[in-house]
């Protein structure tokens, strides 16, 4: 059964170069841009779809070539998230972090628009695929990096994702904090890990305040605090 392909952008800047390489894989794939905020993203992404079960790929993720829409070897049961690993060009990471997502609509009905990950209300229907489908090109300018690395080692410090164990999670928050600062905005990634591990270690028990790492105008303004507009 070929499932609906949906890419998800914002403000990346290799988003149409992104789309352009989903396309030759994918012809017909539908873009949906520019929603503000991962909860009303993922909700309007849930709007447009028209099939049970859909494709979700990032404005960030440079499909592998060797990906496959088609070739899925397991029947996705109703009301699961299947998340496939993707590679991290900083620390060289693999796990879901930017993953591409097949996601039963049903799904979200689960969401929560103050959680730290919007799905997490999903946390019990996530299945990780042991596949790489493709790479998460997310430093692209100092802010890009920055917001992505800080957005992410807020959750890691937080919570496990994709229902890893804490040591797993210790370990991915060590990568971003210590590596790849040779690769590049390496830097600015592992400034914004440390300054997101910090931001949850001070809102530990604040979701409410947690949850402004899905707001993008809110990460911006942080970032132009602490580091100046024209590093952006």
């Amino acid at each position: 059964m070929q499932h609906e392909v949906l890419f998800l952008s914002y403000d990346e800047p290799n988003a149409d170069e992104n789309y352009a390489r989903l396309l030759q894989k994918r012809p017909g794939a539908m873009r949906l841009h520019g929603v503000p905020g991962m909860y009303r993203a993922y909700h309007a992404a849930s709007l447009i779809a028209q099939s049970d079960f859909f494709f979700l790929v990032d404005g960030d993720c440079g499909i592998d070539e060797a990906f496959s829409f088609e070739q899925l070897d397991f029947s996705p049961e109703p009301g699961k998230v299947y998340v496939w690993q993707s590679r991290n060009p900083i620390n060289n990471l693999i796990y879901g972090y930017g993953g591409v997502k097949l996601i039963s609509k049903g799904a979200f009905a689960s969401l929560d628009p103050i959680a730290i990950d919007p799905l997490s209300g999903c946390a019990d229907k996530f299945s990780l695929v042991r596949q790489v489908a493709g790479a998460t090109l997310f430093n692209t300018s100092p802010f890009r990096a920055w917001r992505a690395a800080f957005r992410e080692c807020c959750q890691l410090r937080h919570t496990s994702r994709f229902r890893t164990d804490a040591s797993d999670a210790a370990a991915r928050l060590n990568a971003w904090m210590f590596g790849g600062t040779d690769k590049g905005f390496g830097g600015w990634a592992r400034t914004g890990a440390v300054e997101g591990a910090q931001f949850a270690e001070a809102n530990m028990e604040s979701p409410r305040l947690l949850a402004q790492i899905n707001d993008f105008n809110w990460l911006k303004k942080v970032f132009t605090e602490k580091h100046g507009e024209t590093n952006a």
